[in-house]
């Protein structure tokens, strides 16, 4: 039986250089999704993968016999910096604009996370996000990418 090459793609995702500026305080940083953990700060700015909270991979047959694929959703979430009293996503613009460009090179340089997979559709959303959790996290300002992966099993 086929496996999925799931943690191919989030390593291969992981891998991505999505630094956006040559001062080494802005350098990126990733936790992947084996990293995470509520009780760590980020070393902003840092992207954190994730599994979506709303949508899970998919499957369907591609034809008769033993192809199969799986739709992923992957959430790559960067928390730029600290939300402080008053500071906004305008303020942080040009930064954010930046970040989006060097993902978009990134993910041209990647084109397929895997030999079996390749993205099928991407979304940004420049926002505040919460760390750990949107209960009771830390605000910070950054930009949601939600990545849509096809991953063709044959069998």
């Amino acid at each position: 039986m086929a496996t999925t090459a799931l943690d191919a793609i989030y390593t291969a995702i992981y891998g991505m250089n999505t630094n956006f500026s040559t001062d080494t305080t802005l350098a990126v940083h990733v936790w992947n999704y084996t990293q995470l953990d509520g009780s760590k700060q980020p070393a902003c700015p840092q992207r954190v993968l994730s599994c979506s909270g709303q949508s899970e991979g998919g499957m369907g047959f591609i034809a008769l016999g033993k192809l199969t694929s799986i739709d992923w959703t992957i959430v790559d979430t960067l928390l730029l910096k600290e939300a402080l009293l008053g500071d906004s996503l305008k303020e942080n613009s040009a930064n954010i604009v930046k970040y989006i460009d060097a993902y978009i090179a990134a993910i041209r340089g990647l084109r397929a996370p895997s030999a079996q997979s390749h993205f099928t559709d991407m979304k940004f959303e420049p926002g505040v996000y919460y760390w750990p959790d949107d209960t009771s996290g830390t605000p910070y300002i950054g930009v949601k990418v939600t990545l849509n992966i096809q991953e063709v099993i044959s069998g």
